[in-house]
């Protein structure tokens, strides 16, 4: 039971379901339920397929490149400091617009593309 606990709430904390709820509902209250249960099923299986390919690639290709854990940090620190300097520095209010059909793979089942790419945002 002990083991379970400490693996489950480092993930639930990084999946961060409640901070996510707000959005989920934002996004899925004008689609109608058929579409909003395809959104909650997809999510969770492109969650676990991202992760799962990461859990058996990700030491391979880490090792082979020699990436450590503080690269990622400083990585993901310049990726922020990125995406905050766009919003910061475009002073225009945008929509994001998302397309039903892909809205369980992206925004929640992969979430960080949606700050990277510029699909997304409309004028």
């Amino acid at each position: 039971m002990k083991v379970s606990l400490l693996c489950f709430v480092p993930l639930f904390v990084a999946v961060d379901a409640l901070g996510v709820l707000p959005i989920f509902i934002s996004l899925t209250d004008t689609l109608p339920s058929s579409q909003q249960r395809r959104v909650q099923v997809q999510s969770p299986l492109t969650a676990s397929a991202v992760g799962l390919v990461f859990l058996a690639v990700d030491p391979t290709i880490l090792i082979a490149l020699n990436i450590t854990v503080p690269d990622f940090m400083v990585a993901g620190g310049i990726l922020l400091l990125v995406i905050s300097l766009n919003d910061l520095l475009t002073g225009e209010e945008r929509q994001r617009l998302v397309a039903p059909e892909t809205l369980g793979t992206v925004p929640f089942g992969v979430p960080i593309i949606t700050s990277i790419a510029g699909w997304d945002q409309a004028e």
